[in-house]
């Protein structure tokens, strides 16, 4: 059961039975001979789900299981386009519902090695269960110390893990688009070594 409420939770079954839905009407119409208004029911479903999915707090996106909603999104995008259905505020909402997840829960979530951090799925008793994410400060990561009693949900820390750093604190180009805008960020040595080679460069050419 996943509500609009908690920032924590198994959000992908929300995307991946849009998507299921979507691609049904598809093949119902496309490939089964089904008229439109047999099929009609599924899409009327996923278009349901969509709905609810608008209602979703933007924290939630932080959470890595909302990775399918793009899919799920995108799948309706395609169909709603393709047979022209669906009015203007439903497309709107299905490619709201993608970007939100690729801009938050995949650009804003990345770390600086280019890839995610681990992800559990707190039981209702679990005390993190409740804990909000805020990408601003850092990427959306499980807790570093183990609540009492609830170690088994703490996955193995990376030892290449690296606290992302603030907005204020590197320069050169950011990530657009998230919030704070700080994850995604490379290095100021990064920078830096950007900085030496296009001078290397500028001065090769005079």
């Amino acid at each position: 059961m996943v509500d609009n409420r908690a920032p924590k939770q198994e959000f992908w079954q929300v995307g991946t039975t849009m998507a299921y839905l979507a691609v049904l009407y598809d093949k119902l119409r496309r490939d089964w001979g089904y008229s439109a208004e047999a099929a009609r029911p599924y899409l009327d479903s996923a278009l349901l789900l969509l709905d609810f999915e608008a209602t979703m707090p933007l924290e939630t996106y932080l959470w890595p299981s909302k990775c399918k909603v793009a899919w799920g999104a995108g799948e309706l995008l395609r169909v709603l386009v393709h047979y022209a259905l669906g009015s203007a505020e439903q497309v709107e909402l299905a490619y709201q519902a993608a970007r939100k997840t690729a801009v938050f829960t995949f650009m804003d979530n990345q770390l600086p090695h280019g890839g995610w951090s681990c992800m559990h799925y707190p039981s209702a008793s679990c005390p993190g269960a409740g804990v909000r994410l805020q990408a601003a400060g850092g990427p959306g990561e499980r807790p570093r110390r183990a609540h009492p009693g609830f170690a088994d949900h703490l996955a193995p820390q990376r030892r290449d893990h690296r606290r992302v750093p603030r907005r204020d604190q590197v320069s050169g180009a950011r990530r657009p688009g998230a919030l704070g805008e700080t994850i995604g960020h490379r290095g100021g040595a990064e920078n830096a070594e950007k900085r030496k080679w296009s001078g290397e460069q500028e001065a090769t050419r005079r």
